[in-house]
């Protein structure tokens, strides 16, 4: 019992340590609905949108721009969600399988039933957690009008340190 209450709280900490970290995520999108970038939010110009995507500087004129959307799609964050359940619960299946009892598993139904419980718990949670995100849609266009407005927008969003230090 002792070892569940110890991964609980590790799973809980380590959880707790990256939603602390949150860096602004964003999508941008052509006129045909073409997602043309993709990364953090380092920044703007009179005329451009920085990005950071593999710690490179990724800039994408103000001109291209029809959307930009926040936060990652929902589908990322059910992958990631379904993941995470998926691996803390065959590790907790296989910490309380002490092989003494009345039941006995094997490895492979120790990741099966992991996979399972997994996978129906990552698509719960990582459902409500999309729903809960609030994503903002942000229309630039390609006008410049637009782009002051947006601009504004985007200057209040948490800014990647990585385009500080480049």
């Amino acid at each position: 019992m002792k070892k569940i209450i110890a991964l609980l709280l590790i799973v809980a900490g380590i959880g707790l340590h990256v939603t602390a970290q949150k860096k602004t995520f964003l999508r941008v999108f052509d006129s045909t609905g073409k997602k043309i970038a993709k990364g953090y939010f380092a920044g703007t110009t009179d005329s451009t949108l920085l990005l950071i995507r593999d710690n490179q500087v990724v800039t994408v004129p103000m001109n291209q721009i029809n959307t930009i959307r926040t936060k990652r799609s929902a589908g990322h964050t059910i992958g990631v969600t379904t993941a995470l359940i998926t691996g803390v619960f065959t590790i907790l299946f296989a910490a309380t399988n002490s092989g003494g009892g009345f039941f006995e598993f094997s490895t492979a139904d120790i990741v099966e039933a992991g996979i399972i419980v997994g996978t129906v718990g990552g698509i719960v949670i990582g459902g409500i957690a999309s729903a809960a995100k609030n994503p903002k849609l942000l229309t630039v266009n390609g006008n410049m009008e637009n782009w002051e407005k947006v601009r504004a927008e985007l200057d209040k969003l948490a800014v990647d340190k990585i385009a500080v230090s480049n």
